[in-house]
């Protein structure tokens, strides 16, 4: 096998951390480096940037989910999967948009995770979670060598810094624990540590509004929204711990072997986070009251 083709349709962060056994795996019994096609919104070229089994790195804009329409795009996806000439390519999630690439591709050996036959979904993987799927179907490739390893490379010498992040938002926020719950905290344990990251999306640039002024003031609180994403990787690096709403940030804390504490609700996601391992505490705030959330980090912390 001289040259294999990852595409990554995955939006999520989380995803490309679930991905690393699969990237590692075809590596290792095919003994190439890989090339990777990989959505725009995962950052797949910052997270995978000190990786030695990744050749090459190239993002490209997934629209919208449909089989049909648009097909000047599912043209431009087909000329760049073919343009890498591999002999084996993997999309690593079914993409109603990379289905006609896919099946047009001149690729001999080829697989789309959960696709069934043409168009439809894979009754073994309908109802598993993201995480469960990708790993399913990597495990399911039957590869010489399977390594069950998510882990990432720093991208500088490893440098452990008495810091904290606090992750306060999530995918689409309907995760979210509230932000007064999170200031509780920093306000209780900010003296033990130098620096305190608070993390959101840009996009939700209106939770400062939630974070009070002794907070803003504070020259050990450091606010990263506006920071770049290879500058919240190098700060997720130093920090001690990480403890925030489950996220790709989470699985990330994970996938450097942070101490981590994440919060889910369980009405709208599950600690998919799990499948990575690690020094990991979950809470969940369907079943348990703010205050004893909150009580038990607090233990944990001090």
């Amino acid at each position: 096998m001289n040259k294999i083709l990852v595409a990554i349709p995955h939006r999520g962060i989380g995803d490309l951390i679930y991905i690393l056994p699969l990237l590692k795996s075809l590596s290792k019994s095919h003994n190439v480096k890989i090339d990777v096609l990989s959505n725009l919104t995962n950052k797949a070229k910052y997270v995978y940037k000190n990786e030695d089994f990744i050749n090459s790195i190239q993002e490209f804009e997934l629209d919208h989910k449909n089989l049909i329409f648009n097909l000047n795009k599912k043209f431009e996806y087909l000329k760049k999967i073919n343009s890498y000439k591999a002999d084996l390519l993997i999309v690593t999630g079914r993409h109603s948009s990379l289905i006609l690439p896919y099946h047009l591709s001149n690729v001999t050996n080829k697989k789309m995770f959960d696709l069934f036959f043409f168009n439809f979904k894979d009754p073994k993987t309908k109802k598993l979670l993201s995480c469960e799927k990708i790993y399913y179907n990597t495990k399911d490739l039957k590869l010489k060598l399977f390594t069950n390893n998510f882990n990432l490379k720093f991208s500088k010498k490893k440098i452990l810094e008495n810091n904290i992040l606090f992750n306060i938002d999530s995918h689409h926020g309907q995760n979210n624990w509230p932000v007064k719950n999170f200031i509780d905290i920093i306000n209780k344990i900010k003296y033990k540590y130098d620096k305190i990251f608070i993390n959101f999306s840009p996009g939700n640039a209106s939770l400062i509004k939630e974070i009070p002024k002794n907070i803003l003031n504070d020259m050990s609180v450091i606010l990263t929204y506006q920071f770049k994403f290879n500058k919240i990787l190098e700060i997720l690096q130093s920090c001690e711990i990480i403890v925030g709403n489950e996220s790709g940030l989470i699985c990330l804390g994970l996938s450097y072997d942070k101490k981590v504490i994440s919060i889910y609700n369980e009405k709208h996601t599950q600690p998919e986070s799990s499948i990575i391992n690690g020094n990991v505490r979950y809470f969940n705030s369907t079943k348990s009251k703010d205050e004893d959330i909150i009580k038990d980090i607090l233990e944990i912390l001090s």
